[in-house]
């Protein structure tokens, strides 16, 4: 073991020549990491490390794939519609400056935010003057993103007060730049309010062991091809530098290099040893131990790693369930981000009221997001509850100007028949405004007192909730990754899970991030109500009890699972050794991470739309003397449970049920031991009722 040891200690001795590690002259266990700046991430994580590159690349390629819309008070214009002064902005957004395209600044724009954690736009003759002409300036309007590393934030502890840029690190190239001519976009430090924080950060270690990893096997194939051996010769106490060399030389040449992999030494004398020093393939494991850092790079990042050729991870069921996780969690939240900031800091210089007028993301034509076209087609053929105006919608076309067109028709041998056959006379022409409240009303069995009484209004509803709930889902995933990996290291340690303890553990995490949810979404829904002078708190004994209740469950439900696995795991490896044990571990709580984190996330989140939403119209109630009743919201689309033959839960009978005056709504087909009694999307029934349910709740009208 002496030599074994020392040959693990050569290798790590070349790894600290390589500047991947700083390594105390004694043991292993004093290993110190370096710290990460910008100009490392950048060659050491984008230039050099094969996961960071095509994990970013696949994510500035989805970034700039969203298409971008132009919305002004809830209205989509259209490029060519769009008011004489806004051309400017829309020539600058296609080319923003002489040297790149907008598409090629999102990219970069994309790589700078995961790279350095802050990004820097800088405009030049942008916008309106008073008089609501152009700005004029020496040369055209540009926008252009700086170098992070070549800018320097100066604040008084409270603002700041100008950006000081530096390109050259030469004193006269400084430039000093006043506040309102830079966009400062960064990923939060919560360290420092005036720095942004690098998600390479969070993964820096394994970025260092991937490219140790790669090193180690390079040096290796270089070196030798097979593990290296000693040659000891035994009565000879001491040989010449010459004769050391050509022996070295001769052993290079006749054993070294993968051409010679394999090959055998034999020697002549009276006495002489072979002895193999280096490690096997099972002693080489640590090395393989490229794949858990890769899937940790992928977690910080947001993209699943199956995406980039991890075939072991079975966390999804397929490459397009992988994909549209990426989406969104990932690409969707952080082109919204883009959006927002540009929007507020671009449309005041233009003459518009950031709040009304905004660049908002199109999701529509991702294919991403869209059903399998030959699926959606023949799903809709089955769709007998849906009226053929309805069918044309959810495929994307226009609804046909033909009252026929709006009912509801069975299938009879050989032919299609309507419902009620008395409704297919036309009605006298003068009848048009009963022609159009009966068209309102086609789009579902909806109550006449609905906010959102067609398929159209309800799908922007939905969308509008979703665009809302994004960042929190985002935020939720991020606590629940970094909830697994502590109680990975707490499972490893005490070997065993503590339900308890752990309860305690969840709460304190996530009280917070439940809390802001809470407080953002209950506001919302008073919003809803439409009523000047209306509030929303959550500082009712009530409502926290409730909120605390609520954690608890979860974490319950969540750790129960978990138990449930390590079980499973445990009993699965009888017998093996401790280590292979603690590997096995480490890989289900890096699925865990990935996977169960974001169908976790996008549950809790939704879940506490539903909880806020409920006690946001119950204040409004109680504020204006009245009971404000309750609808179940669905987007009647390819994605809502009930939609296919094979869904198990059917969401589309919930669309405009009426909560009773206690506030339950009942699922017509409740499941063994469920009565189908619930108090919302997300909040009772099985696992498969709420998990990713997208089902909201709205305010009826009185």
């Amino acid at each position: 073991m002496g030599l074994l040891k020392s040959l693990q200690f050569a290798a790590v001795n070349w790894l600290l020549r390589a500047k991947f590690l700083k390594l105390e002259p004694y043991g292993f266990d004093q290993a110190a990491w370096r710290a990460w700046r910008y100009a490392d991430f950048v060659k050491d994580g984008y230039k050099r490390n094969p996961v960071v590159y095509a994990a970013l690349r696949k994510l500035s390629q989805a970034f700039v794939s969203l298409p971008i819309e132009l919305h002004d008070k809830g209205e989509k214009i259209d490029r060519e519609d769009s008011p004489e002064f806004l051309k400017p902005l829309w020539g600058l957004l296609r080319r923003p400056n002489e040297l790149e395209s907008f598409r090629t600044m999102q990219e970069k724009w994309v790589l700078q935010m995961h790279l350095a954690g802050s990004t820097y736009f800088w405009g030049a003759g942008l916008g309106l003057d008073k008089l609501g002409k152009r700005v004029r300036a020496k040369a055209a309007p540009s926008l252009r993103l700086l170098p992070p590393d070549t800018v320097t934030i100066h604040n008084d502890g409270r603002t700041i007060t100008s950006y000081e840029v530096d390109p050259t690190k030469n004193v006269a190239d400084k430039r000093i730049l006043k506040p309102e001519e830079v966009l400062w976009v960064n990923f939060t430090d919560p360290s420092n309010d005036f720095a942004g924080l690098s998600p390479l950060a969070a993964c820096a270690y394994s970025i260092d062991i991937g490219n140790a990893a790669l090193s180690w096997n390079f040096n290796l194939l270089k070196k030798s091809g097979v593990p290296a051996g000693v040659l000891r010769l035994f009565g000879v106490m001491h040989i010449t530098r010459e004769e050391r060399r050509e022996i070295e030389e001769d052993f290079q040449n006749r054993y070294m290099g993968a051409e010679n992999a394999g090959s055998v030494v034999v020697v002549s004398g009276e006495k002489a040893e072979y002895k193999q020093l280096a490690m096997s393939p099972r002693e080489l494991d640590w090395a393989g131990g490229d794949r858990i850092a890769m899937r940790q790079i992928c977690e910080a990042l947001g993209v699943p790693s199956v995406l980039l050729g991890d075939s072991s991870n079975r966390t999804y069921s397929n490459m397009e369930a992988a994909r549209q996780d990426m989406y969104e969690t990932a690409v969707i939240p952080l082109k919204e981000l883009f959006l927002e900031e540009l929007s507020n800091w671009l449309m005041p210089q233009y003459g518009y009221d950031p709040a009304e007028t905004q660049l908002l993301v199109g999701v529509e034509g991702v294919k991403a997001l869209q059903e399998n076209e030959n699926d959606r087609t023949q799903r809709l053929k089955q769709s007998d509850w849906w009226t053929p105006n309805e069918k044309r919608v959810a495929d994307g076309l226009e609804e046909i100007d033909d009252p026929v067109a709006d009912l509801l028709y069975v299938v009879m041998p050989g032919t299609l028949k309507p419902i009620d056959p008395d409704d297919t006379e036309v009605e006298d022409e003068g009848d048009e405004e009963d022609d159009e409240e009966e068209k309102e009303d086609s789009a579902g069995s909806f109550s006449a007192k609905s906010k959102f009484p067609t398929l159209k209004a309800r799908r922007e509803y939905i969308k509008a909730v979703e665009r809302r709930q994004r960042r929190y889902i985002r935020k939720y995933k991020q606590h629940q990754q970094v909830y697994f990996d502590g109680q990975r290291h707490r499972v490893l340690k005490a070997r065993g899970l503590s339900l308890d303890s752990e309860a305690e553990i969840y709460q304190q995490l996530f009280e917070g991030v439940q809390q802001e949810m809470i407080d953002e979404f209950g506001a919302a829904a008073v919003r809803q109500v439409k009523r000047r002078g209306l509030t929303f708190t959550s500082d009712t004994p009530a409502m926290k009890k409730a909120l605390s209740r609520d954690l608890a469950a979860r974490s319950k439900l969540i750790n129960k699972t978990t138990a449930k696995q390590l079980q499973e795991l445990l009993k699965a490896n009888q017998g093996a050794s401790a280590a292979d044990i603690a590997t096995e571990i480490d890989a289900l709580y890096a699925q865990a991470a990935e996977g169960r984190a974001a169908n976790i996330a996008r549950t809790e989140v939704r879940r506490a739309n539903t909880m806020a939403s409920r006690e946001g119209y119950k204040q409004a109630g109680e504020q204006l003397g009245t009971e404000i009743k309750m609808e179940w919201v669905t987007a009647r689309d390819e994605r809502v449970r009930g939609m296919k033959m094979e869904d198990q839960f059917d969401h589309v009978v919930m669309d405009g049920m009426v909560a009773d005056p206690d506030g339950w709504w009942y699922y017509p087909f409740g499941s063994l031991g469920w009565d189908g009694s619930t108090m919302g999307p997300g909040m009772s029934g099985p696992a498969g009722f709420n998990v990713n349910c997208r089902c909201t709740i709205a305010p009826l009208m009185w």
